[in-house]
Parts: C-alpha cells; sequence; structure tokens
C-alpha cells in the first residue's frame, strides 16, 4: 500500500464499511463468537474455514491461508488496483475521495510544519506544570491520598499551574516562544475589556491530553479548592485539538497493548475490554487497577467518540454515577449511540451505587465491587427497553396501540436495516409478553444441557411433536415468513388442527406477521388449556428452541427439524397407500415384504390422535 494515502482517511474508510458488509455480497456469512466465517472464495472447500473480523479490519483462510483488509478483498474479487479498490469501498462507505492523495499528504506535512511551534509550546509546558508538581509536597501528598501512585502520575504527566503568569512568561523568554504559540494552543486567554492576555490554567492539577501518536495537544485542570468553578476546565478546540474526536487515556491504552504484544506477554492491563468513565481521575485510578479506561474530554459521549472507541473494542462499556447526572448522561449517550448501531457494535452500561465513582470504589479497595459490576453490566438493548417502558401505559386497548407504535417508531432511529430488523424482532418479543394478560408465565430457557438433541427429536412421540412444533410457531410468530409452506401443511387433526388454523388465521391477519394478541385471541376461543399445556417446562425441556427467550436461529433450526420428520412421515403414507393399492390389484411376496417394513417405519412416527388421548400433553 503506497505511503501516499492519508491513513487516516483509510481509516475512515474502514470504520464506516464493515468488512462483512463488503463480502457478504459476495460469500453467505454467519455469526461464529467474534467472527463471521462462510465458504472461502478464493478455493473450493465444503466446510467453512473463511473467518471475517469486523473488529480487527481483516479476512483469514484456514484452509488457504489467504488473508488481507477489505481492499484486498476488493482487488482480488474485483481485479482492481489500489487505487480503484479505494475508491470503489469510499464509494460504498458515502465518504468523498479525496482529489489527490499526493496533494493531501504535502498539505498534511505544511500543516505539521506550522503547527510545530503549537506542538513544541504544548510540550514545553507540560515539562514546567511536571516540575512544579514535583517541587509542591502538599499536591504530592493529595495525589497520593487520592490513590494515585507515583508512576502512573508519571505515566499520565500529571503537573501543577501556579496561580500567577509568570511561569508562562518565562517559557517564552527560555525557548524564544511566541505568545502566539501560547494562544494557538489554548493556553492563554484574551480579556478583551483591558486587553491582555491571562493564563488559562491557574491554581489546578493538570492533566495534559494526548493524541492517539502520542502528542500533547491539551490540557485538563482541576481545581484544588472547594467552592471554586469550574470545578474542571478543558483547553478550548483549536486546530490541533477537538474534545469530541478524543478520548482521554486512550494513548496510554494503546501503548500498553502495543508493549504487550512486543513482549508477547498477556496482562489483563492489556485488555481489549474498553470501559468508558466521567472523570480524568477515574481513568487513572482504573487503568492503575488493570482496567482498560478512558473518558470523554469534559463534554458528554459524542459519535465520534462513540466511533473511536469501536475501532478498538465491539463492546465498549459505560460507566456512570448513580446520581441523576449520571443517568441523563448514560441516556444521551444511549441516544446518540442509537443511529451508529451496526452488526456485532453495540455498548454494555454499569450504573455505580448513589454517590460513588470508579476512583472512590477503587480508593477504598472495593476492587473486587467494581469487577461484578463489569461483569454484570446490562446491553444496551435492555437499558433501551428500560427507558422505553418506564413510564409505559398499557391499561386499555388504546393505550397498548399506542405503546406498540411507539416503540415501533423509536427504532427508526437506528440506521443500519439489518440492525433495526434484529430489535424489531426482540422488541416484538418483548411487547408479545408485556401486552398479554392471558401469556402464561415462562419458565426459565434451559439449554442444551437438559433438552434432547434435535437429531434426536424423531424419537419423540408424534403427538408431542405436534405440540412442540406448534409451541414453536406460538411463541416464535415471525418465523412464518420462512416457513409458511411448510406451517399451512403440518400434518394435524383434531383439535391441534383446529388450534393450528386458528393460529396461522391470527398470524396472517396481523400487521407486519408480529401478534401480540395470539394468546388472548385463542384463549377467548377456548384454548386456554392447550395453551398453559404449551408453555410449560416439559415443552421447554424437550425443546428449547420452543421458548419465548430462544433466538429466531434457535426457534428455525428446532422448527425445520421437526418439519423434517412431519414430511418423512407424510411421504411415507403416500407410499403405503400407493403400495397397498398395487396389492389389491397384483399380490406378491415382495410387495407383502416392503408394505411390512414401511409399516414398522410408520408405527415410530405415530400421528396425532383425533382426540390427543395418546399425547404426553393433554390437549
Amino acid at each position: 500500500m503506497s505511503t501516499l494515502y492519508d491513513t487516516s482517511f483509510l481509516d475512515t474508510v474502514r470504520h464506516r464499511l464493515p468488512l462483512s458488509e463488503v463480502i457478504g455480497k459476495r460469500v453467505n456469512l454467519k455469526r461464529r463468537g467474534v467472527s463471521t466465517i462462510g465458504l472461502c472464495p478464493f478455493h473450493n472447500e465444503k466446510t467453512p474455514s473463511f473467518h471475517v473480523r469486523d473488529d480487527k479490519g481483516f479476512y483469514h483462510c484456514f484452509g488457504c491461508g489467504a488473508h488481507g483488509s477489505i481492499f484486498d478483498f476488493l482487488m482480488k474479487t474485483e481485479s482492481l488496483n489500489f487505487p480503484q479498490a479505494l475508491e470503489r469501498a469510499a464509494g460504498m462507505a458515502g465518504v468523498s475521495l479525496p482529489v489527490s492523495t499526493l496533494e493531501n499528504t504535502k498539505r498534511k506535512r505544511t500543516w505539521e510544519l506550522q503547527k510545530a511551534p503549537v506542538f513544541q509550546t504544548l510540550k514545553a509546558t507540560t515539562a514546567l506544570y511536571i516540575n512544579n508538581l514535583e517541587h509542591n509536597k502538599v499536591l504530592k501528598n493529595y495525589i497520593a491520598n487520592r490513590g494515585i501512585k507515583e508512576n502512573s502520575s508519571k505515566a499520565f504527566c500529571l503537573g501543577y499551574a501556579k496561580p500567577n503568569k509568570e511561569d508562562l512568561q518565562r517559557l517564552i523568554k527560555t525557548y524564544d516562544l511566541s505568545e502566539s504559540s501560547f494562544v494557538h494552543a489554548g493556553l492563554l486567554g484574551k480579556d478583551h475589556r483591558k486587553n491582555i492576555y491571562y493564563p488559562r490554567f491557574r491554581d489546578r492539577l493538570v492533566f495534559p491530553i494526548h493524541d492517539l501518536k502520542g502528542r500533547i495537544v491539551g490540557f485538563g485542570g482541576r481545581v484544588l479548592k472547594d467552592g471554586q468553578q469550574p470545578k474542571y476546565l478543558n483547553s478550548p478546540d483549536s486546530e490541533i485539538f477537538h474534545k469530541g474526536q478524543l478520548l482521554y487515556g486512550l494513548y496510554h491504552i494503546k501503548k500498553g497493548w502495543a508493549e504487550a504484544q512486543s513482549m508477547k506477554k498477556i496482562s489483563k492491563q492489556f485488555s481489549t475490554d474498553l470501559i468508558i468513565v466521567e472523570g480524568y481521575m477515574d481513568v487513572i485510578a482504573l487503568q492503575q487497577a488493570g482496567f482498560s479506561a478512558v473518558a470523554p474530554l469534559g463534554t458528554a459521549l459524542t459519535e465520534d467518540q462513540v466511533a473511536l472507541a469501536w475501532q478498538h473494542t465491539s463492546t465498549p462499556t459505560l460507566c456512570f454515577d448513580g446520581d441523576s447526572a449520571g443517568q441523563h448522561a448514560a441516556l444521551r449517550a444511549l441516544e446518540r449511540t442509537l443511529p451508529l448501531l451496526r452488526p456485532g457494535y453495540t455498548l454494555n452500561f454499569i450504573t455505580l451505587p448513589q454517590g460513588e465513582d470508579p476512583d472512590s470504589l477503587l480508593t477504598r479497595g472495593q476492587h473486587k465491587t467494581f469487577e461484578h459490576l463489569l461483569n454484570t453490566a446490562l446491553p444496551l438493548v435492555d437499558v433501551w427497553w428500560k427507558n422505553l417502558t418506564s413510564k409505559a401505559k398499557i391499561s386499555t386497548p388504546e393505550n397498548k396501540a399506542h405503546f406498540k407504535n411507539y416503540v415501533y417508531k423509536q427504532l427508526e432511529v437506528i440506521k443500519d436495516a439489518s440492525v433495526r430488523e434484529s430489535y424489531r424482532q426482540e422488541y416484538s418479543q418483548r411487547l408479545y409478553k408485556l401486552l398479554n394478560p392471558y401469556t402464561p408465565h415462562a419458565t426459565p430457557l434451559r439449554r442444551a444441557s437438559t433438552s434432547i438433541k434435535l437429531d434426536t427429536l424423531n424419537r419423540v412421540p408424534q403427538d408431542t411433536q405436534a405440540c412442540l412444533i406448534l409451541a414453536t410457531l406460538l411463541h416464535h410468530p415471525v418465523l412464518i415468513e420462512q416457513v409458511e409452506h411448510e406451517a399451512i401443511h403440518l400434518p394435524l387433526d383434531g383439535q391441534l388442527k383446529k388450534f393450528h388454523t386458528l393460529l396461522l388465521d391470527q398470524i396472517f391477519q396481523t400487521s407486519n406477521l408480529e401478534n401480540y394478541d395470539l394468546y388472548t385471541h385463542l384463549h377467548n376461543k377456548g384454548f386456554d388449556k392447550l395453551l398453559e399445556k404449551l408453555s410449560n417446562l416439559e415443552v421447554y425441556e424437550l425443546a428449547p428452541f420452543a421458548h419465548p427467550k430462544a433466538t429466531l436461529d434457535e426457534a428455525l433450526k428446532g422448527w425445520r427439524s421437526l418439519w423434517k420428520n412431519f414430511a418423512e412421515v407424510k411421504e411415507l403414507d403416500q407410499e403405503i397407500a400407493v403400495l397397498a393399492n398395487e396389492l389389491k390389484k397384483n399380490p406378491s411376496p415382495k410387495s407383502w415384504e416392503r408394505l411390512r417394513e414401511l409399516t414398522e417405519v410408520r408405527r415410530s412416527h405415530q400421528l396425532p390422535s383425533n382426540d390427543g388421548e395418546d399425547s404426553e400433553f393433554e390437549v
């Protein structure tokens, strides 16, 4: 790849265009843990060995060794050179291609030369602040009492800005720096009434802010006296410092990850898990304790900061104080993130106890407490649902309808169609349970360890299978989109057939193939006893995929396994009927033997009885 291309632009294209989205147009990919996998497009294979990692930005085939980025894939599959692949990817990502990457490179070098005095000013000022702190025993004791060790203080370049302005004036003379570079660096502010400049940071503990290259681009300052306002002060935005595009502490984590990788050692300190907290002291305390923590720079979490966090982990965890301000910040972060959601990328949330922050917990030695909170963090889908339902009024049919429409309207904010549809399916199931008073209490979902394997379901009596297949469709009505033909032709009789007919009729009458009144409708038709049987523990032990909390993929796989058995029975019946008819016309020992064999096989596939008396489930 040519170095003439601006790496920041390449990163922008990679971030906005998930690799799996591009490869998925040519390869049928399925999610498997952190990867999506499929059959390799570069060699013939029957077992998928082609892995795509959106979080890492590369694909790899364990069969043929093919490996590369989004640009490599486009070059190989569409016979493009790199500039053409970049232009193609940029178009797919909706990003304007720079007119001339060479011109951009020259422009970037010119910009860096122009800004060199500003970076030099920031570097010299940082050294001054560090030196001030070294000679201030009271402040050093204050930092130590907050639980910050000396090596952490040095790693984060903590310093002290004195109350007077003589320090900066001496610095200007010592290094022959211009006053304008201090203004551009955000270190000097101007009093327009008196037409004089003043130091922006005075009598504050100073936190230098690094960009991802390790350069100091700004400062954050904390007051040392109670009542002094503002409590925190940040450098103003400038040509080199943009508060909404950086995360405090991310450079230190990246540096730690790189060092750990170079030394080929694994340490919790360099875990790729990322925790986003509110304060600078929280970041230092958490990183010191072994957690990968970052913080926004004195502002609410921005879209750019979420995107930046996603470049390092697919599921960062937001940790907010338990007070009203913290909860408000969490809600704002959630609302800003929703439009950005894409497959595999989301947020988790931690709410701290009232009056606590990460720094205070760790200072009191509550490391295990914080670790427990981290392990029990709530996913965004749950936090958003809790917020949506917190003030829901569902006492009347009209209120229920209004609330359903409200939830669907909120989902429109998610721009990615596949994620939006997944949320729609998830929330449809939650609405299903919330809005139906006759829905039986669902027992806990028991996974495969206590269930019959799918390939052994044909050993279960046919009447039991009928109940399992109906229970699956009842609890996952959206399956009808993929199993309509099979569902219509289920070979059922008696009461189960009546139930099945009403169930399908109600599903087909419901808009968007989602039904929240199935239980109520079927209950009113006299099927309350069967509804209870289809939602009891025995059903879920036999077929966890029938459980309302099972994923749609699990439900579909289980449903089709059951249908396969029904289809086999139907084919057996047809073959037996044909053979019996032939025997009437031309009996022979061979035909009789074949009929006997088919009859034995048929006995192992008992169809549901007309009255249900032979079933394990009373209907």
